[in-house]
Parts: structure tokens; sequence; C-alpha cells
């Protein structure tokens, strides 16, 4: 007997989009059944199988796939997968500090979805205009055919190495920009979440080609496709208006918990120890390994270094920090280092940057493992600052103070001429 577990509506839409999403149960089996609200939207269900049919053609030679599906007398079912979407994975890197395997993953997704793109250049179509508007776009832009706008991030299961699309519900079969799908992949991560708020000053959009002005005309694209296409109606013009555009007016705040967890996630991972290895200076994240104080504010513990390294990184932590007390010992031996923050009057290490290194070589003959101490106090950016303008200030004072001592001795030296003796010395040494 089948047994609903799970229905979402979609009924923000103008009718003929609006549908129900229902996960079903039937023994051991899962599936998804989307199901039209109205008799309009029984076109729009049906064409979501033959996109499956088009999609799947296209990229057929990558490593996206179609979650399969079939229409059902009143309804279509798809298959039900089960996996991490490919959102969650890249915000458990982000949250491990992998920001460069986070881009390197998503660039990889991005060549994925432009395999799928076939056609050629861009041209305006009557159709476009009436889902995108009237926008002003190079005809040089690349562009595809039958094009499914909404593959964003959260929109893909990850199954082994397999990227697999669970919904492609907004497809159209007119030519539309490649970057106008890469904009909605990176605007719906980079803005889904405050915890990816660090990610803007990657200029990922940039990175991946888009210019300004291409943006900005794609912003158009979407408010039109979101506010006009998908939510007005055919017979009278009037519009659904969904919650989310009504959040100013009918809610008084609230607060992200999840965006609150994922912080503190962040912020745990900020603080692990982090020791790099490597036969040269060339370090990288492949051969690394983290390690939690063990107790607050204090590291002791040893690494095992492969005898083909005769370097070591170690990264107290990835924020603003004080290190004091550092001893590092390579077997017997006690170490010195080079790093790149600032040595304190009382001996510590400040590290005003979000990276702090200390990189050590093996000694001659080193043998054993490494080892290292060090007590550790988390600054604060204002901290942070307010300790930089203290190495100012103190280094100013002693710059004033040579340059007092430097004018005493001139004076010295201009008072020792006037003398009488002096003067003597100086005619004899003529003589």
């Amino acid at each position: 007997m089948s047994k609903v577990i799970y229905s979402k509506y979609s009924n923000e839409r103008a009718r003929k989009f609006a549908l129900r999403t229902d996960i079903v149960t039937d023994h051991d089996r899962r599936y998804v059944k989307k199901i039209p609200l109205y008799p309009e939207g029984r076109f729009h269900v049906e064409n979501i199988g033959r996109w499956y049919q088009e999609l799947s053609q296209r990229y057929g030679n990558t490593k996206i796939h179609m979650n399969q599906c079939g229409m059902q007398q009143d309804y279509l079912m798809l298959e039900y997968l089960e996996g991490q979407t490919l959102e969650n994975v890249m915000d458990t890197l982000l949250m491990e500090g992998k920001v460069e395997e986070l881009v390197s993953c998503l660039m990889d997704y991005l060549g994925e979805v432009k395999k799928g793109f076939w056609l050629g250049h861009f041209e305006v179509t009557p159709e476009f205009e009436k889902v995108f508007g009237h926008v002003e776009l190079s005809r040089e832009l690349e562009a595809g055919d039958i094009v499914d706008i909404d593959m964003v991030l959260n929109n893909v299961l990850m199954q082994d190495s397999e990227w697999n699309l669970i919904d492609y519900e907004w497809t159209f079969e007119f030519p539309i920009p490649y970057h106008f799908v890469v904009y909605r992949i990176l605007l719906y991560y980079l803005n889904g979440n405050s915890a990816r708020n660090s990610l803007h000053e990657l200029n990922l959009m940039e990175q991946a080609g888009l210019t300004l002005e291409e943006i900005q005309e794609y912003e158009k694209m979407e408010r039109h496709f979101q506010d006009i296409y998908v939510t007005q109606q055919n017979d009278d013009r009037q519009k659904h208006i969904p919650i989310r555009d009504l959040y100013e007016e009918v809610s008084p705040g609230v607060v992200d918990l999840t965006g609150l967890r994922f912080q503190d996630q962040s912020e745990r991972a900020a603080r692990m120890v982090q020791l790099y290895q490597a036969p040269d200076l060339g370090f990288t994240e492949e051969h690394s390994e983290t390690k939690d104080l063990h107790k607050e504010g204090v590291f002791l513990d040893y690494f095992s270094i492969e005898p083909s390294s005769r370097y070591v990184r170690l990264d107290p932590c990835s924020k603003y920090c004080m290190v004091k007390n550092l001893r590092m010992q390579w077997g017997e031996d006690i170490m010195n280092y080079r790093t790149n923050g600032i040595f304190m009057e009382d001996g510590s290490l400040f590290f005003p940057l979000d990276d702090p290194q200390i990189i050590v070589e093996r000694p001659e003959g080193g043998m054993g493992d490494f080892r290292a101490y060090f007590e550790i106090e988390y600054l604060s950016i204002d901290e942070a600052l307010y300790q930089m303008q203290k190495l100012y200030g103190s280094q100013r004072r002693a710059l004033d103070q040579a340059k007092q001592e430097v004018q005493h001795q001139e004076e010295t030296i201009r008072a020792m001429e006037n003398t009488k003796v002096w003067k003597a010395y100086r005619k004899i040494k003529r003589n």
C-alpha cells in the first residue's frame, strides 16, 4: 500500500505552473510524484517528461545525469534518489577551509553544464522575451537551444563521481545564454546562506567569465522570469504574490539558526591546527593533517613526518591570533623557524592575518617525530587592529628616541668643537 510521507505545494505560481510534489513510499520502494494542481497545469507536467529525453541526449557523454521520470495518467513519476546535494558538498569544503577545492569542484561542474549547450550563439526570439523580457545581450554569447536554467547546486545529488539532476522543470526550447545558467547557479549559492559571504571576495562570476554588463542584464532576466512569467495569470492579468515577497510586510525578523550553526562549525574549523609536509616549499592540502587543541588555548602534540619531507609548515589556526611560548622539536633538535608573523617585545608571535604560517626545515640528519608546543590567543579584527596600532606606536617611539639620541650626540660634538682644548687639538693636528 502506497503512503505519502512528504508533500510540497508550489502554489504561489500561476495556475498553469502550480504543482504538488509528493514523496511516496510503497513497501520498500520510494518514488516522487509531481501532480498539477489545476487542469491548466497538465501540459507543464507532461513537458517535464519531454525535457528528460532531450536533456539526457544532450548530457549523455558528461558526468551529469537526469533523474529518470515517466508520465502516469494524471501525474509525473520520478525516481527517488538519495545522497548529498552538491550544495552540501560545497558547504562542507567551505566549513573545512578548503576554498581552493571548493572553487575547483564548482568550476568542474560549470564545465560539465556547458557541454550540454549545442546551439552556438545567442539570438533573441519572441519566446525568449515572453519569459525573460527585453534585454541587451551580445549575439556572440554561447547559447543552447534546449536549456534547463535551474541547474542550481541544491538540484544536484552526488552519487560517487556522478551529478544527478533531480529537477529540470524550468527547461526551454529557444536560445538562452550559457552564462545566464552560470549566473543563476552562482547567485543562488552565494546568496543562499550568510556563512558563504566570505566567497564574495573571490569574484566567482568574473572567474566564470561573466562581465558586469552581462550580470546587469541577467538580473533583469531573473526578475522578469520570477515576478512576471512564473506568477502572471493568463486570464485577468492578476499575479500570485509569493510569501517570500511579503517578508518585509509580515515579519518582524528572523534568526537564522542554520546559519549560526554553520558559523559555529566554520569557527571550529578556523581554530584547527594544521601541519603540511613536503620535499620543498610547495605545500598542498593533500599532504596535510589537522588536530584540535588538547585544552583551551594550549597545543602540545607530535606529527609523524615522511622521510622524503624536508620542510614542514605549521598553521596554528586560520584566523588572527597571538602565539606565545612557541617550542618546536624535530627528534632531539630544537628548531629555528621562519614565519609570516611579527615578533613582539615579549617574545610572542603576532599574526595580523588569517593565514598564520610557521615554516621549519629538517635539520641535517634529523630523525624522529616533529613536536610542537604553543599557547594561543585568538583575536577579533578589532583586537588585531589594536595590536597593530600598539606596534606602530612602539616603533614610532623607538624611532623618535633614536632621533633624539642622534640629535643629542650632534649637540655634544658641537659643544666640544667650541672648547679651547678642541681648538688647540685641531691646530696641532694641522701642523
